[in-house]
């Protein structure tokens, strides 16, 4: 279909610049540098207790929750939930240990609740990790008919590997990780264009998508702690990892820790369709499609520059498809072909 009207994450209620201002003022609080080793501004936050390093992280799913009404698929919001995290805290070297889920509801719903569940359970499996506890809420006064879930997990690992980010360099280069598809980041903005604007409907076959338009939206988030510690403890060590989420490739630029470089990515792969479908039809700018969403990488790792080969070779084995997607160069931002992102 598509339009002349160019679509933004803001026109769809997320307005980053406002969500920029308040990360600021979160980071500016005053920790206990005692106990506190990475505040708040980074993948994970770090805790020192008795010489042992622990990583802890929230993160919820978000409005990809409004999309789910079969059992298969509120089993893919738990993992989501998972994957949110322990994609994080991967970024600052720390194996996952401990899960804990908050399910919020207009009102019980069983059915709902055990699915989920299921999936946290089955995730937290995956990368070794135990679910400890948590906390069901029904509050009908919060939520609305259409409105009526939320979805949060938390997360504690032991920071084993690391520090990272670590120093990087000039001609460094940069490995993207193929993600499973639009994992969960940028569903406001989905829901608004896709199904409000422009009458798409859940059930709908997309002869370019050659599925249902639920079953690629309601794919479970790719998980990457696994391949990631095999590199970790075998080799070749990455130097940083960022995890392509809220923000999109914006936040790349956490490991370059404040310093000259600039990331220059020239060598992405085409977008998966359902990136396409989403630009088409909301003639959105490609810029803030790559401030939106992970386009097809879900995690960069940098690694050095005569290294770059061999890991995405390894991890090709391991069965992420990965391919050498940029560089580090003097300068300052992050670069999408040749148009800054950060600006």
């Amino acid at each position: 279909m598509g339009s002349s009207e160019r679509w933004t994450y803001a026109q769809a209620g997320v307005d980053r610049v406002a969500i920029s201002r308040l990360h600021k003022m979160l980071c500016s609080l005053r920790v206990n540098r005692r106990i506190v080793v990475k505040g708040p501004g980074d993948y994970a936050g770090i805790i020192r207790i008795k010489g042992l390093k622990l990583a802890l992280h929230v993160d919820g799913v978000g409005t990809k929750t409004l999309l789910a009404s079969e059992p298969e698929e509120f089993r893919a919001i738990g993992i989501d939930a998972v994957a949110m995290n322990v994609n994080d805290i991967i970024c600052v070297g720390a194996r996952p240990l401990a899960v804990l889920d908050y399910i919020a509801l207009r009102k019980p719903m069983p059915m709902v609740v055990e699915n989920i569940v299921n999936g946290i359970k089955e995730a937290c499996s995956k990368v070794g990790a135990e679910l400890v506890g948590g906390e069901t809420a029904i509050m009908p006064g919060l939520f609305s008919e259409e409105s009526y879930l939320d979805v949060v997990a938390a997360c504690v690992g032991e920071v084993v590997y690391g520090p990272l980010p670590g120093y990087l360099k000039a001609g460094d280069q940069l490995v993207g990780l193929a993600s499973s598809g639009l994992h969960s980041n940028g569903f406001s903005l989905v829901r608004q264009l896709l199904l409000k604007g422009r009458g798409y409907r859940l059930d709908d076959y997309i002869p370019s998508l050659g599925k249902k338009l639920r079953e690629e939206l309601l794919k479970p988030t790719r998980i990457y702690v696994k391949p990631l510690m095999k590199l970790f403890r075998y080799g070749p060590k990455p130097i940083a990892v960022a995890h392509i989420t809220g923000g999109g490739f914006l936040k790349t630029k956490r490991i370059t820790k404040g310093r000259k470089l600039a990331l220059i990515f020239d060598s992405l792969p085409s977008p998966p369709r359902i990136f396409e479908l989403i630009q088409e039809e909301g003639n959105i700018d490609e810029l803030e499609m790559y401030k939106t969403f992970n386009m097809g990488v879900g995690m960069v790792l940098c690694v050095r520059g005569f290294q770059a080969q061999e890991v995405a070779k390894k991890l090709n084995r391991m069965g992420i498809l990965s391919s050498i997607v940029g560089r580090v160069e003097r300068g300052e931002g992050v670069y999408i072909g040749e148009r800054r992102l950060d600006e």
